[in-house]
């Protein structure tokens, strides 16, 4: 069985994928087992600026091992390397948190996330700013963006401020 490294967290159905069918047909008989190809139909499965909902596994301080789990609320910045995990930046304040991202996440703003603990919310994209990730809150209020490099304290072409 070969392991096609492309097709990784892609939204489209592997089965009916032209491209993949391709290439699998293209490599039959070789004994490849494993490929990786550029693929321009492929999709991720989540979408830069989608709200999700994901689980947080974390361990009592206490010595004891005991494990818990909580659900924290966030908006994807982008797919990592490597396609393995989302990049999401954590809301901070959530009604139905059992405890703060701050109490138990080594940075508690952005997380790294596999994507099988991802669930999408039926929510509106975020618009992110390209320069400074970042985006109105849901009381539509707006931070200021300041920049990178030599373009501090000024709000960038296509800047949310």
């Amino acid at each position: 069985m070969t392991y096609y490294s492309t097709c990784l967290n892609c939204a489209v159905d592997k089965t009916t994928c032209a491209k993949r069918n391709a290439v699998r047909s293209a490599i039959k008989g070789t004994g490849i087992t494993s490929v990786k190809f550029r693929c321009t139909e492929r999709v991720s499965k989540f979408r830069h600026g989608q709200r999700v909902a994901f689980d947080w596994r974390y361990y009592a301080d206490d010595g004891s091992g005991e494990g818990y789990e909580t659900e924290f609320v966030g908006t994807i910045m982008h797919e990592k390397a490597g396609n393995k995990r989302f990049a999401v930046r954590v809301d901070q304040d959530g009604e139905h948190y059992d405890c703060k991202p701050s109490d138990i996440l080594k940075n508690a703003e952005f997380i790294s996330v596999r994507p099988a603990d991802l669930r999408p919310l039926d929510e509106p994209d975020r618009v992110i700013c390209p320069l400074c990730a970042r985006y109105e809150d849901g009381d539509g209020e707006r931070e200021r963006c300041w920049g990178y490099g030599d373009l501090s304290n000024v709000a960038g072409l296509g800047c949310l401020s």
